[in-house]
């Protein structure tokens, strides 16, 4: 017995309205994950302004970004109460208590990449032996951290510019993959650089009988936060996929025996089936008033 008419179209209507909620999924993923992607790099870039600008003034908003701050004055009696070390040099407070270090009394000369060496910086050679013993390794992750820092800023921006089209191209989109590994790998090391650098010099003013010290906590917090944030970023993108020139609208040309117009690239799509192979149905669109049914019914399939 014959199915009726109407019975054969069922098939391909609950196939088209399973394409049409897969793409309707994809789109909405997208939208989420450029959106995601995009506050992420904002974020990290904002953050890392804060901490690469902080210290550049004594006073305001930058003054409360340090990698390390403690009392001095029982070291170098010279020196006011507590110093304060930044990116960009170190600034004196008339405090006695590195949590509560009171009025600024003064700053070094500002210039970036300013290195932890309590000799020069406090303007004496008499120092305790755990400084000496750590002057190297003070010193250098100091001095690395800032350009760490700052290679990894660049590399957000770029990928910041490149956002808007990396659906777009291949090119664009490796782009911003390779600049979000980069950004990672030198973010990274500048977090973990800045933990261990609170670390040592906390054990030296420890070791040198001084017990009251205070960790950068912003930076630190700010920059693991980047880094976790980064992460976000690589995640997001390994879901990026950049749209293919898959074909256009059909040409107006009709074909002179079928009535059909001719698409100027074969629009195409991947039907699964249980126990059979991938196929690829070609779909000729139709240049007059004939249904897309029966265009469907007219159109060849190609085994893969």
């Amino acid at each position: 017995m014959a199915a009726p008419p109407g019975l054969n179209k069922v098939p391909q209507l609950f196939e088209r309205f399973f394409v049409f909620l897969v793409s309707y999924t994809t789109m909405l993923f997208k939208g989420l994950n450029g959106l995601i992607s995009l506050l992420f790099t904002a974020g990290t870039i904002l953050l890392l302004f804060f901490i690469i600008l902080g210290g550049i003034k004594g006073t305001g908003v930058t003054s409360h970004f340090y990698y390390f701050r403690a009392v001095t004055s029982s070291i170098v009696p010279s020196t006011p109460g507590v110093t304060q070390w930044s990116f960009w040099g170190v600034c004196f407070y008339s405090g006695d208590n590195a949590s509560h270090p009171g009025d600024n009394a003064g700053c070094s000369p500002h210039h970036p990449a300013f290195g932890f060496d309590l000799g020069n910086n406090l303007g004496t050679s008499d120092v305790p032996d755990s400084f000496r013993r750590r002057h190297d390794s003070l010193y250098y992750l100091s001095r690395f951290l800032f350009p760490f820092f700052v290679i990894g800023l660049f590399f957000e921006v770029v990928k910041l510019f490149v956002f808007p089209f990396q659906y777009k191209s291949k090119i664009v989109s490796l782009t911003a993959y390779i600049s979000n590994i980069i950004s990672f790998l030198f973010v990274t090391s500048a977090a973990a650089l800045v933990t261990a650098l609170n670390v040592k010099a906390r054990t030296a003013f420890q070791e040198a009988g001084e017990q009251s010290t205070h960790l950068g906590r912003l930076v630190i917090a700010f920059a693991w936060t980047c880094v976790f944030m980064i992460m976000c970023q690589f995640v997001l993108l390994c879901y990026v996929r950049p749209a293919r020139n898959s074909g256009g609208v059909a040409s107006g040309a009709a074909y002179s025996s079928g009535g059909y117009a001719a698409a100027s690239n074969k629009k195409s799509r991947y039907r699964f089936g249980l126990g059979s192979k991938k196929t690829t149905e070609t779909v000729v669109v139709p240049a007059d008033n004939t249904s897309i049914n029966e265009a469907a019914e007219r159109s060849s399939y190609v085994r893969a």
